[in-house]
Parts: C-alpha cells; structure tokens; sequence
C-alpha cells in the first residue's frame, strides 16, 4: 500500500491506470460512498461536525489522485496529456462538492 501511494505521489504508474480506473472509477466510488455515509450520519441526526468530516474526508485522497494523473501526464507525452489533466482539474472540483 505505501508503493502504490509513492508511485502515485511520484507520477510513476502509467497515465492510463492513474487516469481511468484509480481516479475515474475507483477515486469517484470512494466519494460517492462518503457522500451517502455523511448523508445517512446526518438523517441519523449525527452532529453536522460528523457529517461534514466524513463527508471531506477522501479530500487528501482526491489531491493524491489529482497529483499522480497532473504528474503523469505531463512525463507522458501524448495526445490526451492535457485533456486528462484537465478533466482532473474539473473532476477534483467536482468530488469536493460531491
């Protein structure tokens, strides 16, 4: 598990994995998944400060993902460089309001 976060923090897995499924697939099910548990937390009448922390709380993951596509696209030089580290860009900001 420490590999995988240092070759993500590096940039060193293939764009395409650090791309489609570590950040589109697997990135957006786990805030998903907070989403609906911050959101169960506050029907359950949890404290707010509960729900807003569960809620945020893939943020440190979402900036490992953004990073490692943003870092990798730009070691591998192609045709979809920049249009998927603009589609980081946009989907980072998505997942911190989702």
């Amino acid at each position: 598990m420490v590999a995988y976060v240092k070759n993500l923090w590096r940039g060193e897995l293939p764009l395409a994995r650090a791309f489609w499924s570590d950040m589109l697939v697997i990135g957006t099910v786990v805030n998903v998944a907070a989403m609906i548990a911050a959101m169960l937390l506050f029907v359950a009448g949890a404290p707010i400060a509960v729900g807003v922390v569960v809620h945020f709380s893939p943020l440190p993951y979402n900036l490992l993902l953004f990073f490692a596509v943003w870092q990798a696209a730009s070691r591998e030089t192609s045709d979809w460089s920049f249009p998927a580290q603009a589609v980081a860009l946009v989907w980072f900001f998505v997942m911190f309001v989702v």
